[in-house]
């Protein structure tokens, strides 16, 4: 029986074995991990509550000889344990540090010592063999955990942040354009199909299972994480009727035709889960064309069928009840095997490899070149929560736009005259 945690993210390091003690684990100062039992839950909280406590009540001195890479170690605990960062950052900074920071020699050097040119030393290294945006990634880190160790309470070990913005100097990132969108025909070829040159018909994707996917990141822009992640209302016990219960829960609402975005799928440590949107704007609700409701109660109608079948010889399971997009056995869709679907059905109707982003960005670029809705009308609609991703990256577009406007005035008012 695989031992049983009872902590959710930010409780702290707490679990039950299989012989049912509890167990705490924490690290201590030499940067080792140390553990702790109790007969029950509340005898191993107790302990490793206290253990932590003797360790943060260290003397000064004790703390001046403190390394980087210890102290890195705790202060990653630390934030798992106050639920401070979510768990995919948590995996994406234990990742980082791992490979490029506690491997490196300034993992030795002491907090107290450290210096920008000993952070800028690591960078120049990294740059080497990594991404400008890796090695960027990696500063933020570092910068968010050197933070903490500031001396805005007279207490801390850093006068400045070696790692701060102004501190080291960063390889230069080409600015990143986005991937081509589809143009107007190769969409017509994508939902409608072709006529190929011996007479024979290519069928579109329309009657593919993941076709009100694709086509939800297409008609809104969602990203692909945001749509595997929505739900129906009446498969969770959501009462239909209940408009806040239903967008509370991130449902598709069919009968009102909106689509309300709260949560995105997640795989970590092979475990499924429903994360909740980062903000306030990437918590949206979008109104669902005509087209996209007509493909998702289709999807509904079979998956009805699919469950019915999955059912009678008992292969049905649900790790999280309720998903719009599943498998046929009511599993999660990974977004992995949703982008291989779509490659697999553009080599077929001989359209240019793209990812699945590219349907977000088809979406983009057609609002925007149609000069219909401004740089930040379409952030709102992306889940961002300025304007300045758009413009950075659609800014091309909005440029023609401006020319195709001066002319149109131009033209007007010569016409005038």
């Amino acid at each position: 029986m695989p031992r049983q945690r009872t902590r959710s993210n930010g409780e702290g390091s707490l679990y039950q074995r299989a012989d049912g003690y509890w167990v705490g684990s924490y690290y201590r100062r030499d940067g080792k991990r140390a553990v702790v039992y109790g007969r029950t839950k509340a005898d191993a909280d107790a302990k490793l509550t206290r253990k932590k406590a003797a360790k943060l009540d260290n003397n000064e001195s004790s703390l001046e000889r403190v390394k980087l890479g210890q102290f890195l170690k705790e202060w990653l605990e630390g934030e798992k344990d106050r639920g401070s960062i979510r768990a995919t950052t948590a995996k994406n900074y234990e990742s980082y540090l791992r490979l490029h920071v506690l491997t490196d020699p300034i993992a030795n050097v002491r907090v107290a010592d450290l210096s920008n040119k000993h952070v800028q030393q690591l960078l120049d290294r990294l740059a080497k063999s990594l991404s400008p945006r890796a090695v960027g990634y990696t500063r933020t880190v570092l910068r968010t955990a050197l933070g903490s160790a500031l001396r805005a309470d007279g207490k801390g070990l850093l006068r400045y942040n070696p790692a701060g913005k102004d501190a080291v100097r960063l390889p230069k990132t080409p600015k990143r354009m986005p991937r081509a969108p589809f143009t107007q025909e190769q969409v017509d070829v994508l939902l409608h199909g072709l006529k190929q040159e011996d007479g024979t018909e290519l069928a579109g994707i329309q009657q593919h299972r993941l076709f009100a996917l694709w086509l939800m990141e297409l008609t809104l822009g969602v990203r692909p994480s945001e749509a595997l992640g929505l739900r129906w209302p009446d498969e969770i016990g959501v009462d239909v009727d209940d408009q806040s219960a239903v967008a509370e829960a991130g449902c598709i609402d069919l009968a009102r035709r909106v689509l309300h975005l709260r949560n995105g799928l997640q795989r970590l440590d092979g475990q499924w889960s429903l994360e909740r949107l980062k903000t306030d704007d990437s918590r949206r609700d979008l109104d669902i064309p005509p087209i996209l409701v007509d493909a998702l109660q289709k999807l509904r109608d079979s998956q009805s069928f699919e469950r019915k079948k999955a059912e009678k010889v008992k292969m049905w399971a649900e790790p999280i009840p309720g998903l719009a997009f599943r498998t046929e056995s009511g599993g999660p869709i990974h977004a992995t095997r949703a982008l291989q679907e779509f490659q697999k059905e553009l080599a077929r109707l001989g359209l240019p490899k793209r990812p699945c982003y590219a349907l977000r960005h088809t979406f983009t670029t057609w609002l925007l070149e149609s000069g219909q809705h401004s740089e930040f009308d379409v952030a709102k609609l992306l889940g961002h929560t300025t304007a300045t991703l758009v413009h950075s990256t659609y800014g091309h577009l909005t440029k023609r736009i401006r020319e195709r406007s001066a002319a149109t005035m131009q033209a007007i008012l010569e016409g005038a005259k």
